[in-house]
């Protein structure tokens, strides 16, 4: 995501679901912004979607996820039922990052155990200020800024969904 070469300019770049958040300090996130806007034509849109940070689930430290249980889901493979786990967060404020471990369960059809794993994500919040101004930054001027996919205006704790286009 921070740097690429592709053939041709485009119309519309997307970065959903919370993608641009893997990118871990703002070096980073200002490379991936230039490398988009190198690849748009110009009136060309960019489409990003980020989680608006809740801060009482930034307290920094290790502790318990604040969604352990994140429900089942089917192996497109097996068909077998996969129950998904937080086991544990660290939270950095400092950089705005937290990482947490993620357990996947797989059961057969008798419910025994046949796989698990687990997983480290780590993502980095970015406040709206923050990400207005990252745009900004990068050439970019911001056509909309909503709270949702129906076009709620920006609130507290929701989603953030912009729209910012290459002049």
């Amino acid at each position: 995501m921070c740097s690429f070469t592709l053939q041709g300019r485009f119309r519309l770049a997307v970065i959903p679901f919370r993608s641009f958040q893997v990118l871990l300090d703002p070096e980073a996130q200002r490379s991936c912004l230039h490398s988009i806007r190198a690849h748009l034509r110009p009136g060309g849109i960019l489409a990003l979607q980020l989680f608006d940070p809740r801060l009482e689930s930034m307290v920094p430290g290790e502790g318990p996820a604040p969604n352990p249980d994140r429900g089942t889901v089917p192996n497109p493979d097996t068909g077998n039922d996969v129950t998904i786990r937080v086991l544990r967060r660290q939270t950095d404020p400092l950089r705005q990052v937290f990482e947490e471990e993620w357990e996947f369960t797989e059961r057969g059809p008798d419910g025994t155990v046949v796989r698990r794993e687990n997983e480290t994500l780590a993502m980095r919040w970015t406040y709206r200020h923050e990400i207005r101004y990252l745009l900004e930054l990068c050439g970019f001027e911001v056509v909309a800024e909503y709270a949702d996919f129906q076009g709620a205006p920006p609130a507290y704790g929701r989603e953030q969904v912009w729209v910012a286009r290459r002049p």
